[in-house]
């Protein structure tokens, strides 16, 4: 079923209901005030004649015809004999129960009567010397109006129901138009893949809102897939280069048997370190989309002297050439993940101690929220410092080296996410400083 047609019936079955209760309520309310005006009239007229010094002097009158509704009388005696007008058709029946119901209360009592298969409401009303007056009027004409009212009822409901549905189902189109709209859309770009398809956004109510959050979402599923195309692509083509390099050093190890022993060993030393490369490489990889999708690891409030002083023992234990020195470490916390963060702080002190010559200091600082790392190096060429957080980015001077141009966009990539800041800059005297500033949590 779909969903025009849950609307539609929705509508019609609410409106449906409206209009059963809404007739149901005047039904009843109509046929209680018709009866209360008719005990009302009996009422009065009954209590009127009863205190009459002579009651049955009043009987003659209900002979008469007027234009009004027809009452029935009679005078009861104390022996239960009754007094009809002369000529009267209806004869109301005598009850002892009511009688003394009327008298004992000494006042009017109404009670239902059926004659000759007629309903009757009759009103028996005590009075001198010990007898009682009767009223009776037919309850035809309330029964009447009442059947006249339930068919009216019946058809105005029914057509209710019927103008219901069909403003229902051009409620259930008029609303469902621009959902329509937005299924149209959205098969569209699954079947063309065009993320780069917006969906026209016309208003500003939740349907609106649905739109513009879908187009964020294509945005962010275009820019995700235009970054992997990109890192596909540039992590194809530095691999090619090692491969390539392994491929020809595999060839001349198998086709060239006069080779010599020094000279096999340079090849062997070369494959050994082209492997190095790739695997460096292909670690890095991971660790990057890891980087970019682990979004399990919780955010919690961490001490950031504690993640430095982490950082700095492990890189410590690789680079034992470099004295790396804590020179401050100010009390800092912020909400973030530690080990994504302790793995950015890994690289940028790892890089710092790639560029020092032996022996060398790494100096590393913790001050208002804002980790520094210098190195002594030979420092860093401004034509490079646009270039050095991007993916598998190289300077001239590092293309001879070990690496993969992924340390700095893992430490970017981090940053960002925590919603910091990092930069490198030159630094006067020699070498490069690292700053990554850091969101104190409040």
């Amino acid at each position: 079923m779909s969903l025009r047609t849950r609307v539609t019936m929705l509508t019609a079955i609410a409106v449906g209901i409206t209009v059963v209760v809404s007739a149901a309520i005047a039904y009843f309310l109509v046929d209680n005030r018709l009866r209360e005006d008719l005990d009302d009239s009996l009422r009065g007229t009954a209590t009127s004649v009863a205190g009459l010094p002579v009651p049955e002097a009043a009987l003659p009158f209900f002979r008469i015809p007027t234009p009004g509704p027809t009452f029935y009388a009679q005078v009861v005696q104390n022996d239960g004999q009754a007094q009809e007008p002369e000529g009267q058709q209806v004869h109301l029946p005598v009850r002892q129960q009511k009688l003394d119901t009327a008298r004992a209360d000494g006042e009017t009592v109404l009670s239902d009567a059926t004659i000759n298969g007629e309903h009757f409401r009759v009103a028996t009303a005590p009075s001198h010397g010990g007898r009682w007056v009767q009223l009776a009027r037919s309850l035809g004409d309330v029964e009447s109006t009442m059947d006249q009212l339930r068919i009216a009822l019946l058809i105005v409901g029914g057509l209710g129901v019927l103008v219901s549905a069909g403003l229902g189902l051009a409620l259930g189109r008029a609303i469902l138009r621009p959902v329509t709209r937005l299924t149209v859309a959205a098969e569209r770009v699954a079947s063309t893949e065009d993320l780069s398809a917006a969906i026209d956004v016309r208003r500003r109510d939740e349907l609106g809102r649905l739109a513009a959050s879908i187009n964020r979402m294509l945005s962010a599923l275009d820019a995700s897939r235009k970054q992997q195309r990109q890192l596909v692509t540039d992590a194809s083509h530095e691999l090619r280069t090692p491969l390539t390099s392994l491929r020809t050093n595999a060839e001349l190890l198998t086709q060239n048997g006069a080779m010599g022993e020094a000279e096999r060993n340079q090849i062997v030393a070369d494959i050994t370190a082209q492997t190095e490369e790739v695997t460096t490489l292909m670690d890095d990889l991971i660790e990057l989309t890891h980087d970019a999708t682990a979004q399990h690891e919780a955010v919690v409030d961490l001490d950031v002297g504690a993640i430095v002083t982490s950082a700095v023992e492990r890189v410590r234990v690789r680079a034992p050439q470099v004295s790396i020195d804590i020179l401050g470490l100010e009390p800092t916390r912020i909400r973030g993940k530690p080990q994504a963060l302790e793995r950015a702080l890994v690289n940028v002190i790892d890089n710092a101690c790639k560029w020092s010559p032996d022996g060398a200091h790494v100096e590393v600082r913790l001050a208002n929220g804002t980790v520094t790392v210098r190195d002594h190096g030979p420092g860093i060429d401004g034509t490079d410092l646009p270039h050095v957080f991007d993916r598998f980015y190289r300077s001239p001077a590092a293309r001879s080296s070990p690496g993969s141009g992924l340390g700095l966009a893992i430490v970017r990539q981090v940053i960002d996410d925590h919603g910091g800041a990092v930069e490198l800059e030159a630094t006067p005297g020699g070498g490069t400083t690292a700053s990554i500033s850091l969101p104190a949590s409040q």
